[in-house]
């Protein structure tokens, strides 16, 4: 038989159960942000280093150990694959592709995710309709981010001639809400780049008649 104190014991028990439970989620906390922040004092140096790079991996991986569904760390180490001192392989290139995917599955409204899923299908030279829905959804989600417009911009220019038109009026509007950032450094940044690509020549050569090019080509 039961004593009188047992629901008072089983009572305790359950509490006790419920704050070890809370002291491992808030410590899986703390430890994701403590590894997601080594990993982003090394990410500096880890073009060039590495020994930096190899750091940044194990930090990461740590951190993935105690939250395999954080999409933050889904996107550091896609970013840990593009990083290559001498040039991208496929490898890299598919090996990031497998992580922004699983960002976007993670917080599927992300949009750097996407954004970074357009930049690798366009490094791997894949215009499929993965690639052209990454677009899409880079703009709905970030259309005024100047992270994700600068990635898209960069991207779609290196990648213009196998742009569809649909593609390019995309870009086109990206680099146009760029421009306009409050950001100066973000906006000098996106200038710098759309000079240095010819970013006019390539918009007015394809003469597409819309109201937002007319900043680019005033002539038309």
């Amino acid at each position: 038989m039961f004593s009188s104190n047992t629901p008072i014991k089983l009572g305790k028990i359950v509490v006790i159960f419920v704050l070890l439970i809370t002291c491992w989620q808030a410590a899986k906390i703390l430890l994701v942000a403590f590894f997601s922040l080594k990993a982003e004092q090394e990410f500096g140096s880890a073009l060039h280093d590495a020994a930096s790079r190899a750091r940044v991996s194990s930090y990461l991986s740590q951190a993935q150990q105690f939250d395999p569904k954080d999409p933050d760390i889904q996107l550091s180490l896609g970013r840990l694959q593009m990083m290559n001192p001498v040039r991208l392989e496929n490898a890299n290139l598919g090996a990031a592709l497998i992580h922004y995917r699983n960002a976007s599955a993670l917080q599927p409204h992300r949009a750097l995710a996407w954004a970074n899923i357009f930049v690798v299908k366009t490094g791997l030279k894949t215009f499929d309709l993965e690639r052209q829905e990454a677009l899409e959804k880079a703009a709905l989600y970030g259309g005024w981010d100047p992270e994700v417009q600068y990635l898209i911009v960069d991207a779609g220019t290196r990648a213009w001639l196998q742009a569809t038109r649909h593609d390019r009026v995309q870009i086109i509007d990206m680099a146009t809400r760029g421009l306009v950032t409050r950001s100066r450094y973000r906006r000098a940044q996106l200038e710098n780049l759309l000079r240095t690509r010819g970013f006019e020549a390539l918009v007015c050569g394809e003469l597409i008649h819309q109201a937002k090019e007319s900043a680019f080509c005033p002539d038309l």
